[in-house]
């Protein structure tokens, strides 16, 4: 109160000379007043800026321009009816965007309410029926109904839900696939066993996982701890040399090689993800062949390429039903940072509700390029456009379940080529790990941290005489000189 004591002190006397000649005229008094308020006045100044903000949002959430109030803000608070002005400002600020605020939020709960209202509608227990929008190749859209009947353990399509004879039943065995929409949070495609896929749209996202949750917890009742499937997965990486490759792909294909591998003698694979580099066969060419090697009980889930760096993903016909969200993607790092003699390409998909990443890669060559492979990993992590891309800042590594990255990485071992072929002459690959230029970058954390790698029990691939399993050709003609 020492600013109330001063003014006691010293200029209540004067006030009160003012008053009696002039009423209203006790300047000091209410100079007094306004430097009281200050603090007051500044917090009551960031309250409105803030409001300002918040009824902003509301207006141009609900269609509306941000206007300004009728009462101006004021201009300063160096008197008392400035002081006084700025109480009422926030007051309206304050109340009008209350009022804006419970106007947005009443329309769109009566906006919800009457979506969940009409949909879906509850016929007996255990049976709920959805009104949808078909979406169907070369059909108009038109409206129809889904039936989910947790009683009877069916999925049924069509208005009269199940009870017209253009109504079709499938029980919950014959539901092979759900794929929701990402695009659209209200539209659902349904794959039935010996079905093309269908696509509903409902009348509210929150339908969609209704129906997406009661199917999958029927699925879950009658597979009971049969629920999860283990899948066999061939990964394989061949740089081509710009060569034909062998008529027979028999042994790689089946693991036959060097190395530690499964026992696969009873079993062949459930996918398969081949990467190849330098390719001398067209895209078409090579999916063709390996076609031919896998059979007709495999089919191509998808293919990508850049230049010659090429991926090709094949999966048995009993998965491909189960199989979604197919993407592909490339990523060129070369000349410049943009020719396609080196960078990746990928291949993601989900399998029921489990996504996975393939990624095939040509990195950077020559032993002393080490930091080179390094800028191409991460560039080839922003560049691709895989999963989701609204997650902005998140690259590929940080949404999938599973990714498996391969290819012609380049790296080598820091060893002289009399050290290394000796050491591969016994066999003695501990002592060659030791100068694995990629073991050393990822221990460093360079590149593919958080990936797990296979044992190296087989002798360095690069470079082997053509043809040949057991010969390196360790000179290379360039059109310069000899490296």
């Amino acid at each position: 109160m020492r600013p109330f004591a001063r003014y006691i002190a010293d200029h209540a006397c004067p006030d009160s000379e003012a008053t009696k000649k002039t009423p209203g005229n006790a300047d000091h008094f209410r100079q007094m007043l306004s430097a009281m308020a200050t603090d007051v006045t500044r917090e009551i100044s960031q309250l409105t800026s803030k409001l300002q903000r918040i009824r902003a949002v509301f207006l141009s959430a609900g269609g509306l321009t941000p206007s300004d109030l009728h009462v101006p803000p004021p201009a300063s608070a160096s008197s008392l009816e400035g002081v006084l002005a700025y109480f009422q400002y926030a007051s309206k600020m304050l109340m009008d965007t209350d009022q804006q605020a419970e106007r947005f939020l009443r329309e769109m709960t009566c906006e919800h309410t009457a979506q969940i209202g009409s949909s879906p509608k509850e016929l007996h227990s255990g049976a709920v029926v959805y009104d949808v929008k078909r979406i169907e190749k070369r059909v108009a859209a038109f409206r129809t109904c889904l039936t989910v009947n947790a009683v009877d353990r069916t999925v049924i399509t069509g208005r009269g839900a199940g009870s017209s004879e253009d109504d079709k039943v499938y029980p919950i065995s014959q539901v092979m696939q759900l794929i929701k929409s990402r695009s659209d949070k209200t539209r659902l495609g349904i794959r039935f066993e010996a079905k093309k896929r269908k696509d509903d749209v409902f009348q509210a996202a929150q339908a969609r996982e209704d129906v997406c949750q009661s199917v999958q917890l029927m699925r879950n009742q009658d597979q009971g701890d049969d629920q999860y499937e283990k899948l066999k997965l061939f990964i394989g990486s061949f740089n081509m040399g710009e060569a034909v490759p062998p008529a027979s792909l028999a042994s790689w294909l089946t693991s036959q090689g060097e190395g530690t591998t499964l026992n696969l003698a009873d079993a062949s694979h459930d996918i398969y993800a081949i990467g190849t580099q330098e390719s001398a066969m067209s895209e078409k060419e090579w999916a063709a062949m390996l076609k031919r090697h896998l059979g007709d009980n495999f089919a191509l889930v998808a293919s990508e390429q850049l230049w010659q760096i090429r991926i090709v993903v094949f999966a048995r016909q009993s998965l491909v039903t189960k199989i979604s969200h197919v993407q592909t993607s490339s990523a060129a790092t070369g000349i410049a940072n943009a020719l396609g003699n080196k960078g990746a390409v990928g291949v993601t998909f989900c399998v029921g509700t489990t996504p996975l990443c393939f990624i095939n890669c040509h990195l950077a060559a020559g032993a002393e390029k080490w930091a080179r492979r390094k800028a191409n990993y991460s560039d080839i992590l922003n560049k691709l456009q895989l999963g989701q891309k609204q997650l902005v800042g998140f690259d590929v590594t940080n949404q999938f379940h599973h990714i498996f990255w391969f290819g012609d990485m380049n790296y080598r071992l820091n060893f002289p080529i009399k050290t290394i072929l000796e050491n591969v002459a016994v066999r003695n690959w501990p002592f060659l790990r030791k100068a694995d230029q990629l073991i050393r970058a990822r221990k460093a954390g360079e590149v593919f941290c958080g990936f797990d790698e296979g044992e190296l029990e087989f002798p360095p691939t690069y470079r082997y005489e053509r043809g040949t399993r057991d010969a390196y050709k360790w000179n290379k003609q360039k059109a310069t000189h000899v490296k």
